[in-house]
């Protein structure tokens, strides 16, 4: 929640003129978004600015014992090319918010195909500034999980 209202309101604030005098050139899941960030209060956005750090130092805490996080990238297969979005789909959870709020680096690694031969994938995490050793991880991950085998899906 924290990360949506700071997305949100430094999505108006940045497209604030664009928003009130072409709306239009938004498609409707982005103008949604960001047409919302109007109505976070100076009091929401610095709760979620406070609940930011917070968050940062706890991953920081976690990361002082181990090299890298492992977590979801998402929950579902990746949608097709052809398969339209719908606003559901933008509500939906997103796994990746959480590092875009820490500051965090974050790798999405393809693991696998499902059985409708859509891309699965896992999340590593990793510490400021050492994307160096994340990228190590996630390429040992990768080769572990048989995905640098896979076939690509036509």
């Amino acid at each position: 929640a924290c990360g949506r209202i700071i997305m949100i309101s430094e999505a108006f604030a940045i497209h604030e003129h664009d928003l009130r005098t072409r709306p239009q050139d938004f498609g409707e899941i982005t103008l949604t978004r960001f047409v919302l960030g109007a109505t976070v209060t100076a009091a929401d956005l610095m709760q979620a600015l406070r609940l930011r750090r917070e968050l940062a130092e706890a991953a920081e805490s976690v990361l002082q014992r181990y090299d890298a996080l492992l977590c979801s990238a998402a929950l579902s297969p990746a949608p097709r090319f052809d398969a339209l979005p719908n606003m559901s789909t933008a509500a939906s959870p997103v796994q990746t918010i959480p590092w875009n709020v820490t500051g965090h680096p974050a790798l999405s690694v393809p693991t696998a195909l499902s059985p409708e031969g859509l891309p699965l994938g896992v999340q590593l995490v990793g510490r400021p500034f050492d994307e160096a050793t994340l990228l190590r991880i996630g390429h040992t991950v990768e080769a572990m999980s048989g995905w640098t085998a896979a076939p690509l899906p036509r």
